[in-house]
C-alpha cells in the first residue's frame, strides 16, 4: 500500500518501540518531579488530587499515543476487505487512496497548535494561579499538549472519513447474504466508541470526586457521553450502511419482479388448464430466498459487537464505583 500522506499517521499512528514509550513516560514524571523540587512543594504530591490533576493530561497524551497504531491499523483492515469489491484496477485504486488520504501539512499544524493554544487558555482561566510556578509551568504545557492531541486527531479522523466515503462509491456488486467483506467497518466503528470509552475512563479516575456522584449535572453529563459513544459507533458505520441496503432494496426488488412473474404465469397456465410444470416450485423457491434476503444485515456489526458496545458504555461508571471502593476502604 502507498505510505501514509499525513504527519500524523508518519509521528503518532506509526507504531513506536516500546523503549521509546518508557522514554515519553518517564519524561514526563522526571520533568514533575522537576518541577516540584524547583518550587520545594516535592511533599505536597503526596496529596492524591492534586498528583491526579497534574497527571491527567500527560496520561491522556500517552493514551492517544499508545491508541493511534492500533486504529491505523483497523483502517488499513478496511481498506483490504473492501479492495475485492471495488471494481478498479490496483494502479486506480491506489490513485484513489492517495488523492483521499490527502490531508494538507498546514491544517495539521494548524489544528495542532490551535488546540495546544486553546488548552493553554483554558488552562489558565480555570486554577492555574493555585499552583505553584514551575508546576504551573508543567500543567500548561502538558494540557496545552493534550489539547493539541485531541484536535489533531479529531481532525485527521474526520478528514479521513473521506477515504471510506469514495472507497465505498466505488464499491460494484457483492452478496448481500455474505457480510462479512464489511464486518471489519463494525470492528473499526467499535474499536473508536472503545477508544473514546477508554479517555473518558482515564478522566473520570484522574479527576472524579466522590461528591460528584449525588449532583444532577453528573449524570446528565454521563448520559451525553453515552449518546455520544452511540453516535461514534453507528456514524462511523454510516456509508457502510447505505451501500448495504441499497444493495438490499436491489436484490429485494429484483427477486419480486420474479415472483410476480412466475405467479402471474402460473396463473394464467391454470385458467387456460396448462400444466403448471415446475412453476410452483420455482416461486415456492423464490419466496423462501426472499425470506432470506429480509432478514439480511444491513449495518455491518453483529450481535457480539453490540453486546461489547452495551458493556462498554458501563466502563466510565464502573471506574467511578471503583474510586468509590478506594475511598470508603481509605
Amino acid at each position: 500500500m502507498v505510505e501514509s500522506q499525513t504527519i500524523f499517521d508518519r509521528l503518532i499512528a506509526r507504531p513506536q518501540p516500546w523503549y521509546l514509550r518508557l522514554l515519553v513516560v518517564a519524561v514526563y514524571l522526571v520533568a514533575l518531579v522537576v518541577a516540584a523540587a524547583l518550587d520545594s512543594v516535592l511533599g505536597d504530591l503526596r496529596d492524591l488530587f492534586t498528583l491526579r490533576v497534574l497527571l491527567l493530561a500527560p496520561t491522556v497524551s500517552i493514551y492517544i499515543w499508545l491508541v493511534s497504531p492500533l486504529m491505523a491499523r483497523y483502517g488499513q483492515q478496511v481498506e483490504l476487505s473492501l479492495r475485492p469489491l471495488i471494481n478498479l484496477d490496483d494502479e486506480a485504486f491506489e490513485q484513489l487512496r492517495v488523492n483521499a488520504a490527502i490531508i494538507k501539512p498546514f491544517y495539521e499544524l494548524l489544528a495542532f497548535f490551535g488546540g495546544m493554544g486553546l488548552g493553554m487558555f483554558l488552562t489558565l482561566i480555570s486554577g492555574f494561579d493555585l499552583l505553584t510556578p514551575w508546576l504551573g509551568v508543567y500543567w500548561l504545557l502538558t494540557a496545552g499538549l493534550m489539547y493539541g492531541l485531541l484536535v489533531w486527531v479529531i481532525m485527521v479522523s474526520v478528514l479521513s472519513t473521506r477515504l471510506i466515503t469514495r472507497l465505498h462509491q466505488a464499491i460494484g456488486g457483492f452478496d448481500i447474504l455474505d457480510p462479512s467483506p464489511f464486518e471489519p467497518v463494525g470492528k473499526q466503528s467499535l474499536l473508536l466508541a472503545l477508544v473514546f470509552i477508554g479517555g473518558i475512563s482515564i478522566s473520570f479516575l484522574f479527576s472524579f470526586r466522590v461528591a460528584n456522584l449525588s449532583t444532577i449535572s453528573f449524570w446528565i453529563e454521563y448520559g451525553v457521553l453515552v449518546l455520544f459513544v452511540l453516535l461514534i459507533f453507528f456514524l462511523n458505520m454510516r456509508p457502510t450502511h447505505r451501500v448495504m441496503a441499497a444493495q438490499k432494496n436491489k436484490e429485494l426488488t429484483s427477486l419480486r419482479d420474479q415472483i410476480y412473474t412466475g405467479s402471474r404465469e402460473l396463473q394464467r397456465r391454470l385458467v387456460q388448464d396448462q400444466p403448471a410444470g415446475e412453476l410452483p416450485e420455482v416461486i415456492q423457491a423464490l419466496a423462501v430466498f426472499e425470506g432470506h434476503l429480509q432478514t439480511a444485515r444491513t449495518w455491518p456489526y453483529n450481535t457480539s459487537m453490540l453486546r461489547a458496545l452495551v458493556f462498554s458504555v458501563l466502563i466510565p461508571l464502573l471506574s467511578v464505583l471503583a474510586r468509590v471502593l478506594v475511598e470508603l476502604i481509605r
